[in-house]
């Protein structure tokens, strides 16, 4: 196994994650850890997978933050059902990438690797 990405690797990217809880830091660093379909350059992968984290980080600390309610997306009564709004979930994961400058920064980086590019030729 490669180094693994550890919380200071994160901060140097991100410093202002350091308010982000030992909760989220543990679960970020687990998945980054465990990430697999990157063929890159160690040190290349090393970069991605702490953009990954922070990206990760960024979206958690945010909405841990945020001072509003979950919004209800839907309700039923009876045998009636009224759906608001799409579940994040449902979104393409380069969708949710895009919710900050880190998680593009991951996408750029994962178009270099020959798993996420596909066969070229020449």
């Amino acid at each position: 196994m490669a180094c693994p990405i550890i919380k200071a690797d994160v901060l140097a990217l991100s410093p202002q994650l350091s308010a982000l809880n030992d909760a989220a830091w543990v679960l970020i660093l687990a998945f980054v850890n465990d990430f697999t379909g990157l063929n890159l350059d160690p040190s290349l992968r090393k970069l991605a997978l702490c953009l990954l984290a922070a990206h990760l980080g960024v979206v958690s600390y945010n909405a841990s933050s945020s001072d509003s309610t979950t919004a209800v997306v839907s309700e039923s009564a009876g045998g009636l059902k009224r759906t608001y709004a799409q579940p994040i979930a449902s979104a393409s994961s380069t969708q949710e990438l895009d919710r900050t400058d880190y998680g593009k920064q991951f996408l750029a980086i994962m178009k270099m690797s020959p798993t996420t590019r596909g066969p070229r030729t020449i």
